[in-house]
């Protein structure tokens, strides 16, 4: 009764929700206490908990950003990985943060991801021009729509895991508004330690099911910074600039004795693995998809391609792209190989390996 006197009501309990709390969530004493309350209602009850990120490890509480997200480390020393280190999330940052000093109408917007999507820069340079929605995917692009039509750019950060959720957005308020969106899709593919729930493997096949899209999916940081412009610039509606967890791999060329009747074709970070192991591998360095007419028509004439992809294995650029092979007139042989529904957690190295067979005779197609 107290409660309810000096705070009168809250949109909780005008649902309908018993509310209780807050509570400390680090005293156990105090959370069994309230628990044990909710199980005496017979009504829907709302539990306000607070919690300090990192609470109880040092190294956490004193730097939460850093601590969200961390691959195998030893407890005692901490983690020696920095937001600083290399890799696409990071060179998407910096990049971000040059084309942006010149043009005032970019907006960087996330989904309470700023560290893991490498915005802490952006978001140091120009706060009034970041957006921190908290975790709301969906408002996050519905937010960037309205951006968009008052004549904004936007670019919501986001990884492709979580990018799944805002389906409908991209639809609805996106594409049949005909407004100009960019997507940085971080973690596309297979994510490693990140685990199977950060898995960016459908994100292709759901993409190229909306319409006026637009995808890149840059190997290196030079193809990032090339791709983020054209997708600010030069392209109309969803523009999706797609890159993997991690930092770019350098590519040491094999000899350029290329078999002149097969052909094996990916994109993005798969270009660069397959590239190291044999030496007649194509990708497209610009726009993935829509297809590009002088990209494909150049596999017309190919007795047999081999299509190697990082993605859901039903619906994806593979079968996008054999389709249209097909409509050209394509009669050689065509065989894809790609992913699994569920990829466990593993490195990288070893699902490649294992999507690739061990590299056994992969280029020998039928």
């Amino acid at each position: 009764m107290i409660k309810e006197f000096v705070h009168l009501t809250n949109m909780f309990e005008n649902m309908g929700f018993v509310y209780l709390g807050p509570v400390d969530g680090h005293n156990m004493e105090e959370l069994d206490k309230v628990l044990q309350t909710a199980k005496t209602y017979h009504h829907p009850v709302f539990i306000h908990v607070n919690t300090v990120k990192g609470k109880g490890y040092k190294f956490a509480q004193e730097n939460p950003g850093e601590y969200h997200g961390v691959a195998c480390f030893n407890p005692k020393v901490g983690t020696k990985e920095t937001w600083k280190k290399e890799c696409f999330s990071c060179a998407f940052g910096d990049i971000l943060v040059k084309f942006s000093k010149s043009d005032k109408n970019i907006c960087a917007i996330t989904a309470a991801m700023k560290y893991g999507v490498g915005l802490q820069s952006f978001c140091r340079e120009f706060p009034s021009r970041f957006f921190d929605v908290g975790i709301a995917e969906q408002h996050a692009v519905t937010f960037a729509a309205a951006l968009a039509k008052s004549g904004k750019t936007p670019v919501f950060a986001v990884y492709a895991s979580f990018l799944q959720r805002a389906y409908d957005q991209l639809i609805h308020d996106v594409t049949l508004q005909n407004l100009h969106i960019v997507l940085a899709v971080d973690r596309f593919g297979v994510v490693g330690s990140d685990g199977e729930t950060h898995q960016g493997t459908f994100i292709m096949n759901m993409l190229m099911g909306i319409p006026n899209v637009t995808i890149f999916t840059p190997c290196n940081y030079q193809e990032l910074e090339e791709h983020l412009y054209k997708a600010i610039y030069e392209v109309k509606g969803i523009a999706a600039v797609c890159y993997p967890r991690g930092k770019e791999q350098l590519i040491t060329p094999l000899p350029t004795d290329k078999n002149e009747d097969t052909a094996v074709i990916t994109y993005g970070r798969m270009y660069t693995e397959l590239s190291q192991r044999m030496n007649n591998v194509y990708t497209c360095h610009d726009i993935l998809y829509p297809v590009q007419e002088s990209f494909i028509t150049q596999f017309l004439s190919k007795k047999h391609i081999l299509f190697i992809e990082e993605m859901y294995e039903t619906g994806g650029y593979g079968d996008y792209f054999h389709l249209q092979l097909i409509h050209r007139g394509y009669t050689g042989t065509f065989r894809k190989k790609a992913l699994p529904a569920i990829i466990k957690q593993a490195p990288p190295s070893f699902i490649f390996s294992s999507l690739l067979d061990t590299g056994t005779a992969v280029i020998e197609v039928p």
